[in-house]
């Protein structure tokens, strides 16, 4: 409709999950295929024009630059480039994949603590099933933890590309062992009631480089 691509529409408006937007949101819509691409540091327009197989000259003028110095933070666009599939995957929320069928019982946030009644931040999500229904890894990745981990009972940890991390608690059996590799879809577990747990559920968490991440964005529950 116009004459653009959904890279372009995605890096524009900086889309975390391009499945889940606000109703009433404006999007910036480009005149044409391309990604909008911030400068980083150690970038000059010679790098960036190698990458995307684009000549200098027509990011030049495409981005009205007087000269090739270019600065970090700087937003430029890039004509005809496309993200990488993990780029892609990541703003289409199909980087994760639900760790369990469950419902949702408490969203990431500050919310009132069934134990001591008072407001406390509640760093991930909670999906209820019965006791032993199937926990799946997320993402292809390694575990990085297993074991019992204060509140969060029995615990699975794995690192994934990108500097992500999932966690999942209140296991009541882990099935996988520190070190080993597993795949997207991978039996690791199974819900628990371990540690400090009002019933049968999964704590679930992501991280990206030490920073939290809503589950809720990049993952679709299944009921």
């Amino acid at each position: 409709r116009f004459n653009t691509t959904i890279d372009a529409i995605i890096t524009a408006n900086r889309l975390k999950n391009a499945y889940y937007l606000r109703i009433n949101r404006v999007l910036y819509v480009p005149n044409m295929p391309g990604i909008f691409y911030t400068i980083r540091r150690g970038d000059n327009l010679s790098k960036i024009a190698s990458k995307y197989h684009v000549s200098i000259n027509r990011i030049a003028d495409i981005n009205d630059l007087e000269s090739s110095i270019i600065r970090k933070g700087e937003k430029i666009f890039i004509p005809n480039a496309t993200l990488s599939n993990w780029e892609r995957a990541v703003a289409l929320g199909n980087i994760f994949k639900a760790p369990a069928i469950g419902r949702l019982t408490s969203r990431m946030g500050f919310r009132r603590d069934p134990f001591t009644g008072k407001i406390a931040y509640h760093p991930g999500i909670d999906l209820a099933n019965r006791t032993g229904t199937p926990i799946y890894a997320a993402q292809f990745g390694r575990v990085i933890f297993v074991g019992r981990r204060g509140g969060y009972g029995k615990t699975v940890i794995l690192a994934h590309p990108k500097g992500y991390v999932t966690l999942y608690g209140h296991l009541s059996s882990i099935l996988v062992r520190k070190g080993q590799v597993v795949k997207q879809g991978q039996l690791i577990g199974r819900m628990g009631n371990t540690g400090r747990s009002t019933g049968p559920h999964l704590h679930f968490e992501i991280h990206q480089n030490g920073k939290l991440v809503n589950p809720l964005e990049m993952v679709k529950i299944r009921r």
